[in-house]
């Protein structure tokens, strides 16, 4: 994904992040609440690998 995507992204779940963190439990009803759940969505845009068909795969940049 690109950093403008990425940018975009991150600005959209930016309101939803604080309650995110500060929440006592994280349960999800299923794979796809986990996947849309702003923390998520922060963590993996920030800290995930990158995964390339023809290169190793790789910590995402910032």
């Amino acid at each position: 994904m690109a950093l403008r995507e990425d940018a975009v992204i991150v600005n959209a779940i930016r309101s939803e992040l604080p309650a995110a963190i500060t929440r006592e439990q994280d349960i999800w009803a299923d794979f796809d609440a986990f996947r849309n759940d702003p923390l998520s969505i922060w963590v993996e845009l920030n800290l995930g690998i990158e995964l390339s068909a023809d290169e190793p795969p790789a910590a995402r940049g910032p």
